[in-house]
């Protein structure tokens, strides 16, 4: 029976997406916002045209006016050349994380050092 359990127990494990804390920091590269009200951003040590938030709705878990603050601050980061750091929670990476969608993972951010 505890062979059993313990059999188990490793089975569930096993199944467990893996999940991490990570950080993307670097410069912003590129800011771009969509006529829908999306903004879309490239730099951070490898993302390549991530979405992060739409003006005028709540998406990816980010109110419009927290949106909002965002923009102004990558637009910032971008003409200063300031590096700014995002925090992610997701089996990701900087660099793999998608192209002309939403990032997934995103708790936290953008911030700087």
């Amino acid at each position: 029976m505890k062979r059993i359990l313990c059999l188990l127990a490793v089975m569930l494990v096993a199944n467990l997406p893996a999940m991490a804390y990570y950080t993307c920091t670097g410069p912003v590269t590129g800011v771009s916002l969509q006529n829908t009200g999306i903004v879309w951003v490239s730099g951070f040590n490898g993302i390549v045209d991530g979405g992060v938030c739409q003006i005028g709705a709540t998406a990816n878990g980010i109110s419009s006016d927290t949106c909002k603050a965002i923009y102004a601050r990558l637009l910032l980061a971008e003409v200063t050349g300031r590096p700014l750091t995002m925090y992610f929670n997701d089996s990701l990476t900087c660099t793999t994380q998608p192209s002309w969608a939403y990032m997934t993972g995103l708790y936290f951010g953008p911030g700087t050092l």
